[in-house]
């Protein structure tokens, strides 16, 4: 009853006052926050359809069908044979929650080695982040400064399958990639997992790549000190089996003379 004898100015000013609130945390809601994870389920879905998985597949499923496609489109291979023709892209979703499929116009796109390396990733952030609201928020990873070559790539699989060694060493060879010291590192690690017969494992890798034409020089040298190195950590490696097999090419390596002079303080074995 008070508020019918008050001025009708103050009585706008209190209306003003009750509304503003409500206003205010009108404005402050964002627009777009119930499209953000339909985006992101969109993005993951499309990832999966360009590897051509379902979701809730395998991660090692996953691994296999990303690394055979790589062998399909990465640059590495399409350069040296142009006629290959590296696999399409299909159909994409448009919309992850009415599920609306957009079929491509024309002759289907060539699948891209960069956007299939993304999709990859997408999809492994999702599986180790437990989903996707969570990979959404999770911050984006310092992208690398140049692609990896295919053969890196390839070496990646030995990381979760050093039994795959043969397999991912006759790709190698059979597409010809240059094998360069962090790659001969990780065959070397997947050679640790076979006991006493790694050593020769390992310098049958060393020396045959050599004679491919895959294995640098330089290469070579620093594979020759790594296994030097290995040797001193390890009681089941043959150190001897190594140094005979170092060449007096080999030894004019600094890297190589380093290595040797640690096995010798190490009291593994002499110089020469």
């Amino acid at each position: 009853s008070c508020c019918l004898d008050m001025p009708l100015g103050s009585l706008r000013s209190i209306g003003r006052l009750k509304l503003a609130p409500a206003a205010t945390a009108l404005r402050l809601r964002p627009r777009s926050a119930r499209f953000l994870c339909s985006e992101a389920e969109v993005r993951l879905k499309n990832s999966y359809m360009l590897l051509g998985m379902q979701p809730g597949a395998t991660k090692r499923s996953i691994k296999l069908r990303y690394y055979e496609l790589a062998k399909q489109t990465h640059p590495d291979v399409l350069e040296g044979d142009k006629a290959r023709a590296a696999p399409t892209r299909g159909p994409v979703v448009k919309d992850a929650t009415q599920g609306m499929i957009d079929e491509p116009d024309g002759p289907a796109e060539p699948i891209q080695f960069l956007e299939l390396h993304a999709a990859f990733e997408a999809i492994m952030e999702e599986l180790e982040t437990g989903g996707v609201a969570n990979a959404t928020r999770k911050p984006a990873a310092r992208r690398a400064s140049r692609p990896k070559t295919l053969g890196e790539v390839l070496c990646e699989r030995l990381k979760d399958e050093p039994e795959a060694l043969q397999e991912v060493w006759g790709e190698l060879k059979g597409s010809s990639l240059e094998v360069s010291g962090q790659m001969l590192n990780q065959l070397f690690k997947a050679c640790a997992t076979m006991g006493p017969a790694g050593v020769d494992a390992a310098l049958a890798l060393l020396n045959e790549g050599s004679s491919e034409g895959i294995v640098s020089q330089n290469v070579r040298s620093s594979g020759f000190a790594s296994l030097l190195g290995l040797c001193t950590q390890r009681d089941d490696w043959d150190v001897d089996l190594v140094i005979n097999d170092i060449s007096d090419e080999d030894r004019e390596s600094p890297e190589v003379l380093a290595a040797l002079g640690a096995v010798f303080c190490a009291g593994t074995r002499s110089l020469y």
